[in-house]
């Protein structure tokens, strides 16, 4: 019977729709199972993939077993570095305090994003210990955010954000971002990084008795340094949505897609000015309730929303997809509403779409898995080109269950996804092309005979139009952009009248002018016609004088709208009085009004309140009443502002000429944008420029300076590090646990200090740093960050996210550490300098008489020519060791090693990597400097005995090891075994050889070993060893 409906489900629906069952996929993997430790759950999935091609997924784990702000919650990954086939062990990224009311009292619902240009991880979070539906403004439910810049291995501490985040939305008392994906724009940069999407789902603190949420959408230009609302701070872009997510159109409009049941509400924001973020969302639509739009059964759980670029398999045309995933709901008999999760797809052209029931309609469903419970889900695009999907499932409590996605899977082999290396380029960028194209073609037909060289009121500047002509005839695929750039430049170069607007009211009116607040509103203060601010651009006027008309009116200092208005209409008092006039706003009848709310008793005023309101009156030499000065020409006004502006730009940025390069100590210049810029501001003297160049110039040093970022200190690389104030060198003293000191020369490999990817520091006798002293222990050490400082091209150094390293020399002649930062502090500043001389660079050398030896290192080492490592593993049960290679080329930081000789070479230099993982078992411990093993461990040496290679049992008198080596310690419920041959035919090893200690265990069953070691499972004549360590004779 369950087969035949879902055979009738498939007819009904008449789609791809493949089922799944995710205990039997032999492609899925659980990656988080529930009930985890102690019985506690797993929930929430986020992933990501990260810049050097490892895949890292996150989960929360619920130790309060609820949901973040109902107790302790901590945010765990794991890591795959081979496209999800394996993934490492489970790791902690934050950790909550469990305490209860305590800010850190959990971490949860992970939203995830890496930077695709310098490999910046983040993640915003929630935090705290108030539940989301309790949440107030004094006392919410908190955020805040981490950052990794070593590909997810290690992060920063949390650091609480709660306020920046509720200062974006006056009206809110709960909010939290949509987990799983943090959306970065494909297209728009404005400054180092590609813009960030978020989206919010919030409780309004005026809806008392409402619990429903609504929708926001945040954006970041500085990943995720700060944040800012997109549209609206206070009408939502989704007034009934739930859990929200974001992406992204070719274009760069901006998707909404929430939660609701039985479908998604959908938005979509469009750009008016993609620099400054200004725009409006087109208008809210559930997609349920369009005809052919999508929909599903009953469910109340999130999902996540992906565009890709695919490739048709049957005639290789391009095409751009759209995903959605979400549970489908109930299929069989006993599903929840939470079970079976879908992926549904969207098979598009254009590069975007104008409303958003465009987006609601044209789904397919694709993959579904088949099972009774399922939930929220999340999705990231693999280096393997195939999609790494994350998803909840369980018959009981809910797991996350990792699995990877071929959209020729997905969509019955009928699309691919698009792989450069295979399909050529891109090439739908040929019809927004050919747009971009019209679009020129056609201002430049309106705009033929309205410009001049001097252009009057009314007309534009030649110049403008002949640089948009110029772009047309040489535009081409790579270059068209410029032509929309262009054509805004124009339509906004007209040459305008502008005014300031003063008020004639008798009541404190006189003598004040309106001035732009900035944000969409109007100031009233003192009269300045020299200040921008009160200076506003009549487009449509051609006079000097003001006349009645409907006006868009901009103010010169902004930019911005009039009181926030499309249309201003300027009218005559009532009665009409010359030079007086009325001012509406987008053709309301109540014109603006000066007024002034006192608060008085009797004749004594209390206190008044100037502001500016809206009234029915129209009279003259009233609030109502206004004139207008005029100020002169808006071309030549902004050929004013432009070189004032061009001038300011230029000054910062000629600072970086010189510094500008991709090494340590200097500042990267993406694109080249800043040099070429420089480039061109020096080619001719200021007044040789037209306004417009000067415009565009202005911008692109801006977003020159915007883009640069000094060049931080890599991993994998040695350096020095100098006082900018003393110029003296931080130097090691060969002493742990004590300071660091600050020297006059750098002469020698004292000075020299190796960077790790997990930002710890390697002085040259592989002791690593704890602040500004010498680790006291291996393994005790900092995690140092680097900030920029105020002078160019410095820096300062902080360990552990805590206090910074402060030059002390004049003191005492070491290095100290300082509390506060102050990017100024000269002290405080270093100048870091690359050592590529491998003379200088320190690393570890080992002699190697014998064939075998063993090391171990605080560090992450590569293994050299000549030279093979293996780690060892014992079979408690088969009583066996078992040597594994390391084919990597590395021996990971803190793993100890059987290492063995493959050339005639005796000494070998084990260099320092910058990073590498050993996730495996290994029995072997390291020893890093002179040590002796207790009595109580049982341990086991690599050793020659009678010829044979193997680990014996440490002699109990004579127990001190020497630096860099290892040992096998096993459990002392094995302390019976006497040795492990490895090996029949070497010639010695380079640890000591130790006679083997005898011990037997009576109940224990005899096994033969023969002079070389090898087990014989029937002895014929001869000698043999036993498992005991006794020597017999058969006959």
């Amino acid at each position: 019977m369950k087969n035949f409906f879902i055979c009738m489900l498939l007819t009904l629906l008449g789609s791809i729709m493949p089922f799944f069952s995710t205990y039997a996929d032999e492609k899925s993997q659980i990656l988080f199972e529930s009930p985890g430790i102690d019985g506690h759950p797993y929930r929430i999935p986020a992933i990501t993939t990260l810049k050097n091609g490892n895949i890292l997924s996150v989960a929360d784990f619920r130790w309060c077993d609820s949901d973040i702000g109902n107790g302790h919650v901590d945010i765990v990954g794991r890591i795959s570095s081979d496209n999800g086939a394996t993934w490492g062990e489970q790791f902690n990224i934050a950790v909550g305090s469990g305490i209860k009311g305590a800010h850190d009292c959990g971490y949860g619902d992970a939203a995830i994003v890496t930077d695709r240009e310098t490999g910046c991880v983040l993640i915003m979070c929630c935090t705290g210990n108030v539940f989301y539906p309790n949440s107030r403004r004094d006392n919410p439910l908190r955020s805040a955010r981490l950052y990794s810049n070593d590909n997810g291995v290690t992060w920063t501490q949390p650091e609480d954000i709660t306020d920046d985040m509720y200062a974006l939305l006056p009206n809110t008392k709960a909010l939290f971002i949509g987990s799983g994906k943090i959306c970065q724009s494909r297209v728009v940069k404005v400054g180092k990084y590609y813009r960030l999407y978020a989206a919010l789902c919030t409780l309004n603190k005026n809806n008392i008795f409402s619990s429903h949420s609504e929708n926001y959408v945040i954006y970041s230009d500085d990943f995720g340094h700060s944040w800012h609302v997109l549209g609206s701070n206070t009408e939502s872009c989704a007034p009934n949505g739930d859990e929200p997510k974001c992406e992204e159109l070719p274009d760069g409009s901006v998707v909404l897609s929430s939660r609701k049941d039985k479908g998604r509400y959908f938005n979509i924001f469009k750009y008016s000015d993609v620099r400054t973020a200004q725009g409006s969302w087109t208008g809210v639509v559930s997609s349920n309730d369009v005809s052919g739009g999508l929909a599903f059964n009953t469910n109340s759980t999130n999902g996540e929303i992906q565009l890709l670029q695919v490739v048709r398999n049957n005639d290789q045309t391009q095409h751009y997809m759209m995903l959605q995933s979400v549970p489908y709901g109930a299929i069989n008999s006993g599903d929840e509403a939470r079970s079976n999760v879908c992926i549904f797809y969207k098979v598009f052209d254009e590069n975007t779409m104008n409303s958003a029931d465009e987006l609601a309609v044209g789904w397919t469903r694709g993959m579904i898995f088949e099972d009774p419970k399922g939930a929220y889900s999340t999705m990231c695009i693999q280096p393997d080109y195939r999609l790494g999907f994350l998803y909840e499932t369980s018959p009981g409590e809910f797991s996350l269950v990792y699995r990877p996605i071929a959209i020729e899977e997905l969509t019955g082999e009928e699309y691919c996804m698009y792989n450069p290396d295979i399909h050529g380029d891109w090439i739908l960028d040929h019809a927004e092309f050919e747009a971009a194209k019209k679009r020129a073609e056609e201002v430049l037909e309106e705009y033929a005979d309205r410009h001049a060289s001097k252009p009057a009121l009314g007309q534009y500047p030649s110049s403008l139009y002949n640089n948009l002509q110029k772009l047309y005839v040489h535009a081409t695929i790579k270059n068209y952009k410029k032509l929309d750039e262009a054509i805004a430049l124009l339509k906004g170069s007209c040459n305008w009248p502008v005014f300031v607007i003063n008020s004639l009211d008798p009541d404190k009116g006189i003598g004040k002018s309106l001035s732009d607040n900035g944000s969409n509103g109007l100031n009233i203060s003192g009269t300045d016609n020299n200040n921008t601010w009160m200076q506003w651009v009549f487009e449509g006027l051609s006079s000097e004088s003001m006349t009645p008309g409907t006006y868009t009116v901009t103010n010169v200092a902004t930019g911005g709208l009039f009181w926030g208005a499309g249309k201003v209409g300027i009218e005559n008092t009532q009665p009409a009085e010359n030079g007086q006039f009325v001012i509406r706003t987008n053709e309301t009848d109540n014109p603006v009004y000066h007024k002034i709310d006192r608060f008085q008793i009797g004749d004594w005023v209390i206190s008044e309140n100037e502001k500016i309101t809206t009234s029915d009156n129209y009279a003259p030499t009233s609030g109502a009443a206004w004139s207008f000065t005029y100020i002169g020409e808006s071309y030549n006004l902004e050929r004013t502002d432009a070189v004032a502006n061009f001038q300011d730009a230029l000054s910062r940025a000629t600072v970086y000429e010189g510094k500008l390069g991709t090494t340590t100590g200097t500042f990267n210049d993406p694109d080249h944008v800043l040099e070429q810029a420089l480039k061109e501001a020096h080619a001719k003297d200021v007044d040789q420029f037209e306004t417009y160049e000067l415009v565009l110039l202005t911008y692109r040093l801006n977003d020159g300076l915007n883009a640069l970022f000094l060049n931080m200190p890599e991993a994998g690389k040695f350096y020095r590090f100098r006082s900018k104030n003393t110029k003296k060198y931080i130097a090691c003293n060969n002493t742990p646990g004590e300071r660091l000191k600050m020297v006059d020369q750098a002469n020698d490999a004292s000075t020299v200090f190796f960077l790790s990817a997990d930002g710890h520091l390697t002085e040259s006798n592989l002791r690593q740093l704890y602040s500004s002293w010498t680790a006291e222990e291996y393994g005790t050490c900092s995690q140092y960050t680097f900030i920029e400082a105020s002078e160019p091209g410095c820096y300062i150094i902080q360990p552990d996210a805590l206090s910074y390293l402060y030059d002390n020399s004049d003191a005492n002649g070491t290095l100290d550490n300082w509390d506060e930062l102050s990017t100024s502090n000269g002290y405080c500043i270093w100048e870091i300098i690359e050592v590529t001389d491998p003379e200088m660079q320190p690393k570890l050398t080992k002699t190697m008489t014998a064939e075998y030896g063993t090391i171990a290192a605080p560090v992450t080492l590569n293994i050299p020519e000549g030279i093979k490592a293996y780690t060892v593993t014992v079979d408690e049960s088969q009583e066996e060791a078992i040597l594994e290679e390391l084919t990597e080329g590395i021996i990971p930081a803190e793993t100890g090693v059987v290492l063995r000789r493959t050339n005639q070479e005796s000494v070998f230099d084990f260099t320092l990597a910058a990073e590498g993982y050993f996730y495996g078992t290994n029995n072997l411990e390291p020893v890093y400097h002179s040590k002796e093993i207790g009595k109580d461990v049982n341990a086991y040496i690599l050793a020659n005995v009678n010829h044979v290679i193997g680990f014996y049992r440490l002699d109990p008198d004579n127990r001190t090891l020497s630096d860099f080596k290892a040992y096998l310690v096993l459990p002392a419920s094995l302390n019976y075994i006497q040795s492990f041959a490895i090996d029949a035919e070497t010639t010695g090893v380079d640890d000591i050889s130790l006679p083997a200690e005898n011990t037997s265990r009576p109940d224990r069953e005899k096994v033969y070993y023969d002079l070389q070691g090898r087990r014989v499972a029937k002895p014929t004549r001869g000698i043999y060893i036993t498992n005991d360590g006794k020597k017999v004779f058969f006959k």
